[in-house]
């Protein structure tokens, strides 16, 4: 069966896991196109979130939604386990993100999806097939939506695109955030819904 890890030529990111031990680094404020799940397994990651500032212990997780400026940081040894995924592999959470963000990014996996995480995710990096991904991923989402905190959005969908946009092609960071604008079009979502924002952007 075909692995979805990485990136494909002309489509968008699909899923990368991977494990890593006792980080000592401190990232820059960054952001990507992905959904991220960071899983800490042992110690303390300390991380910064759309601004909010979280101490996450292990036995706890934070989401990260895609284009969510982030940076972590060590204060104490941890290990954790970092998830990317684009909306192709969780189209009913990725819907209810249209109308609704985190309030609190930190959440609290149940025993079932770290049984799983920890029988198809097992090695430092992880190659998998789309059901594995999905059979992995959909547990997850679904603790998220019932742990974490979530607020209806101040603004549409629409205009925290082009909000997106602006960000984007004028952050410093822009060449480790997306290749092309069509590789942030088919991140963001559908190409054509897309295509109508980048023409009304460009006016």
């Amino acid at each position: 069966m075909e692995k979805v890890s990485g990136r494909k030529p002309h489509s968008a990111f699909l899923f990368s896991a991977e494990r890593y031990n006792h980080i000592d680094v401190e990232s820059d404020l960054h952001l990507h196109p992905e959904m991220q799940i960071i899983l800490v397994t042992d110690g303390v990651l300390d991380m910064i979130i759309d601004g909010k500032n979280y101490e996450i212990s292990k036995g706890f997780g934070a989401f990260i939604p895609a284009f969510s400026p982030h940076r972590f940081f060590r204060r104490a040894e941890n290990q954790n386990l970092a998830m990317m995924f684009s909306a192709d592999l969780t189209p009913a959470f990725s819907a209810f993100l249209q109308d609704y963000v985190p309030a609190c990014h930190i959440f609290a996996p149940s025993e079932v999806s770290m049984a799983l995480v920890d029988s198809f995710l097992p090695h430092a990096k992880n190659d998998v097939d789309f059901i594995t991904a999905e059979a992995v991923l959909a547990p997850l989402c679904r603790d998220i939506f019932a742990s974490a905190t979530f607020e209806k959005r101040r603004q549409s969908a629409e205009d925290c695109t082009v909000r997106i946009l602006e960000y984007v092609r004028t952050s410093p960071f822009r060449q480790c955030i997306c290749d092309t604008d069509s590789e942030i079009c088919q991140a963001i979502g559908d190409v054509c819904f897309n295509s109508f924002l980048f023409w009304k952007h460009e006016k």
